[in-house]
């Protein structure tokens, strides 16, 4: 173990109070069924290996969706395979006494979130390379996949600020590494995402 959590001191002690005010104060059955599913679309990388599908079958955006499956796999290096077994951090569940899951309890590590990096990963990327009106959902629904963890209880917020940066940075590394490769290689970039001034994202 390279690092070690103690949950029950220090700082730590901060964000057990924060999973409990959630539980305690803030959960209702409504939102509770909300961010149930929230943080399902997140499950096993389906919504997002699913949309680079659905932008590969398009040739204008093939690039882009390279992009967005490498900005993945980069995330799942730095987390799961990793961050997570070197840090070795329990999940709340099996530290704070009283907390109350909304959903199966995972079985791997919590520091960082694998969850998040993979979400804030697609949202960065997406933002960064598609036109506005998909780029905001798709950063949307990645930051709110990302908060849904703790709100359901699985995760710690520093696990989520953890995997929001290595979300970040798989994102621009995919993003830098592809068009190294494409510049390199003299590819035609015809085939891929399109790069649209950050003022002015339109079809």
């Amino acid at each position: 173990m390279l690092l070690s959590f103690n949950s029950s001191e220090g700082l730590f002690n901060i964000e057990d109070d924060i999973l409990l005010f959630i539980q305690n104060n803030i959960r209702e059955p409504f939102l509770n069924n909300t961010m149930k599913f929230i943080t399902s679309l997140g499950d096993k990388g389906l919504l997002w290996g699913g949309t680079a599908v659905a932008l590969a079958v398009n040739e204008k955006y093939r690039k882009c969706a390279v992009k967005l499956g490498l900005s993945q796999g980069i995330g799942a290096v730095l987390t799961n395979l990793t961050t997570k077994n070197a840090v070795k951090r329990p999940r709340p569940f099996d530290v704070i006494e009283g907390i109350q899951t909304l959903i199966p309890h995972p079985t791997d590590w919590s520091f960082p979130s694998g969850h998040t990096t993979s979400s804030i990963a697609a949202g960065t990327l997406l933002l960064m390379t598609l036109p506005k009106k998909y780029g905001v959902p798709a950063f949307i629904t990645g930051s709110l996949i990302s908060l849904s963890r703790v709100y359901v209880g699985v995760h710690y917020p520093s696990d989520v600020l953890a995997g929001a940066m290595a979300g970040v940075f798989s994102a621009i590394l995919a993003d830098k590494s592809v068009d190294s490769f494409v510049k390199k290689h003299g590819s035609s970039d015809k085939n891929g995402c399109r790069k649209l001034p950050m003022n002015n994202h339109r079809d």
